[in-house]
């Protein structure tokens, strides 16, 4: 065997095929070429000691949004050099607007490709009837195989009925890869509970009534009911509470296919937060039990993967000095998604076995990326953590170059940051920092449709 290019020895590695084993993993040419048991002598130019610490699969953030409150194309640089210091090493970015987005394509991929620093694949929200009509080309000419619809109300304009079955029936079209997303809040009931509120009180709790339980769990079951008749393969997006949780387990006794997220926020948060106004979200964070819930199905297998909805955003973007039915949302999620995770179930005695899958294999598997990510097999992207599982310390947004200035979790210390991150085989965090200040190396994604294999 030719030397590996890095070799890194002594560490406990944790994987969601392979499972939990001490040894070396070797990598060459970008890829996983070896799987070693410990003490094993091998032959690398370089070798990383990870005596002590747990050595894990780079983790998929299926939900990330990009150039929401500031170009697209300078988030994509900050917040993907961010995302590396916390262990996210790919991400699916959702794209939003009203035109087509085939004029926009060419200039997206060269922005991922000219300025990300992890790997990035696409959803397209579908808004209009000629999106709809695009789905095929999207999929056959960018390898852009996942869609996402709004039932929201609000300041997103939610998709009719008519136009969300006929968009399902294009992605059923596409076969296994095909996956229809959904931001599930029923319109009417939120903006009736909307209505009703009392704008004296400005709590998250507040907040959470006014987007209610019910309206979450009715969305679920709608859109079960229409993946059923048009045999589309649906993803709940950001899932928050134990009556959507219930919608999607009568869903799947059904026979439908659905596949729930959650979100770490939703699994570390909850309305009781001393934290108010900033932790203003889309749907709201709920109630102490349903953040248990959301565990317990996270556990059972309930819920399949988590993600951030990171919408980069400042405290003065949020307004979080007034009054919280007038706050925006939003923070850098990326640098803290896995180890804000890791400390709540370190908390909990769960141990990173019982649910590291949800944030790497199953999200590859949902978005046809496995397996090529999400496990440490041979021949899978070397994309892997060295992560200490004991110091702790809280996030430091000011020396983070992520656009964000605050955190929900600024108030914590936090442990399982990375000490290192390998992305395609190269060391790009050594001793917790960033190895280079240029950024960029990270790859768009484009996924294949069955029918253009």
């Amino acid at each position: 065997m030719t030397a590996l290019d890095l070799a890194i020895v002594g560490g406990t590695i944790v994987d969601p095929v392979l499972g939990r084993f001490e040894g070396t993993v070797g990598i060459a040419d970008g890829r996983i070429a070896l799987l070693a048991e410990p003490g094993r002598t091998v032959d690398a130019r370089r070798t990383l000691d990870a005596a002590g610490r747990l050595v894990l699969p780079g983790i998929i953030d299926p939900h990330v949004h990009f150039g929401v409150k500031a170009p697209f194309e300078g988030e994509v640089e900050s917040e993907t050099r961010a995302a590396l210091l916390g262990g996210v090493t790919t991400a699916g970015i959702y794209l939003r607007q009203a035109a087509s987005y085939l004029p926009d394509l060419p200039h997206i991929v060269e922005t991922v490709e000219t300025r990300s620093s992890i790997d990035l694949f696409a959803h397209a929200t579908i808004v209009t009837a000629q999106h709809v009509e695009e789905i095929g080309r999207y999929a056959r000419e960018w390898g852009i195989t996942s869609f996402k619809a709004y039932l929201m109300g609000d300041f997103i304009e939610n998709i009719p009925d008519d136009r969300l079955v006929a968009a399902m029936r294009e992605v059923a079209a596409l076969g296994g890869s095909g996956v229809m997303a959904i931001h599930a809040e029923n319109p009417e009931l939120v903006q009736t509970a909307t209505d009703a509120a009392d704008r004296s009180g400005n709590s998250l709790r507040d907040w959470h009534l006014a987007r209610p339980d019910l309206a979450e769990a009715e969305a679920v079951n709608r859109v079960a009911f229409f993946s059923r008749a048009t045999g589309a393969r649906v993803y709940i997006v950001h899932l928050t509470s134990a009556d959507g949780l219930e919608s999607v387990r009568a869903a799947r006794a059904a026979g439908t296919d659905i596949v729930a997220e959650t979100t770490t926020m939703a699994l570390t948060l909850d309305e009781e937060n001393p934290v108010q106004v900033l932790n203003k979200r889309y749907p709201p964070l709920r109630a102490p039990q349903d953040r248990e819930a959301l565990w317990r199905g996270l556990i059972d297998g309930e819920i399949d993967t988590v993600g951030t909805d990171n919408v980069t955003s400042t405290r003065a973007e949020n307004r979080a000095d007034g009054s919280i039915w007038d706050a925006g949302g939003g923070f850098s999620a990326l640098s803290t998604h896995f180890p804000a995770l890791f400390t709540e179930s370190l908390d909990r005695g769960v141990p990173v076995e019982q649910w590291l899958r949800h944030l790497t294999a199953d999200v590859a598997k949902t978005y046809g990326l496995y397996p090529r990510k999400g496990s440490l097999q041979l021949s899978a992207d070397a994309d892997v953590l060295v992560v200490d599982p004991v110091t702790r310390r809280a996030p430091d947004m000011a020396a983070s170059p992520a656009r964000g200035d605050w955190s929900p979790y600024d108030d914590r210390e936090l442990t399982g940051w990375p000490v290192a991150v390998v992305r395609a085989g190269e060391l790009v965090v050594d001793d917790g920092r960033l190895v280079s200040e240029t950024p960029a190396g990270g790859h768009y994604l484009r996924r294949t449709p069955p029918s253009s294999e």
